[in-house]
């Protein structure tokens, strides 16, 4: 059988596409051409099982384990091999998947400030249209399916408990969103460690991609349409080539195009409450003083 030795889970908005292109560049590491296979979260399940609002990635999944494999056919030669799905953190059943096929994989997680995180994959949502609120707020107290995503992910402490009840400590990376954006080459540079290949390999880091924000007007939606639209066919169509200048380019493109909306008081206090005793229990587990994500 051919698996991956590592797998990059997440959490999502906390700079993994980042860094995961900059594990793409080590001539060592082999990473997955289809980023988020999304394969232990749907394997051996039945359509009818999946919740509404993890349809979406399951149309698109890899969910058999030929075709799984098939990504890494060839690829004995790299010290490291893996892929790199963001809802693995957060998602008990491709927990207990992982654990239960490859036991001695390593797993690398990254942590952003879980309210700057929630907040950022709301504006995502509502940048492509797949949120009809105007509020965060709105949104986590209505009935829309995947309103539960933006706060579910956000406790890094009760989910990584449960990933360390599956797994060892050394068998686990988990780093900050904080520490990537303060010195990225550095934080690739310990990564490469951890994989056990050579960390004084200097990536290319700027590569961003996932840039949160809404469009400034009517022509900037029309126009970030029709770059998702190319996008979306390169990556289908096209999954093993250089793309390095693609996102060079769409990060130009949607810096011009898109707006931040700052997040209201109001939704920053209710997410601060939501979060405050697990912000705490990270300290704990990690080490470090995280009074800077309470403080906003």
């Amino acid at each position: 059988m051919t698996f991956p030795n590592f797998i990059f889970g997440g959490a999502g908005k906390s700079g993994t596409t980042s860094l995961y292109h900059a594990l793409k560049q080590h001539p060592q590491v082999f990473a997955s051409p289809r980023k988020e296979p999304m394969f232990f979260s749907f394997v051996d399940r039945e359509p009818a099982e999946i919740p509404p609002e993890d349809r979406p990635g399951y149309e698109v999944a890899v969910k058999t384990q030929s075709e799984y494999e098939a990504l890494f056919a060839g690829t004995e030669r790299f010290i490291a091999r893996g892929e790199a799905s963001q809802r693995y953190f957060s998602d008990a059943y491709a927990l207990a998947k992982i654990a239960d096929t490859i036991p001695h994989v390593k797993l690398i997680f990254f942590l952003r400030n879980p309210i700057e995180r929630a907040w950022s994959h709301f504006v995502h949502f509502r940048r492509d249209e797949r949120e009809a609120s105007p509020t965060l707020l709105g949104a986590l107290e209505g009935s829309i399916p995947q309103s539960h995503i933006y706060t579910r992910t956000g406790f890094y402490a009760e989910w990584l408990d449960r990933w360390r009840e599956r797994f060892n400590a050394d068998q686990m990376y988990v780093g900050l969103f904080d520490d990537f954006r303060a010195d990225a080459e550095r934080a690739c540079q310990e990564v490469y460690e951890f994989l056990g290949v050579d960390r004084s390999f200097a990536p290319d880091t700027g590569l961003h991609a996932n840039i949160s924000g809404m469009p400034r007007n009517w022509a900037a939606r029309e126009a970030l349409r029709g770059a998702n639209r190319v996008r979306f066919i390169l990556k289908r169509y096209a999954p093993g080539m250089d793309r390095s200048w693609m996102h060079r380019t769409y990060t130009s493109v949607f810096r011009r195009l898109l707006v931040r909306p700052t997040m209201d008081a109001a939704t920053r206090e209710y997410l601060l409450t939501l979060y405050e005793d697990d912000i705490r229990r990270l300290e704990t587990i990690l080490c470090r003083d995280l009074s800077h994500w309470r403080a906003g």
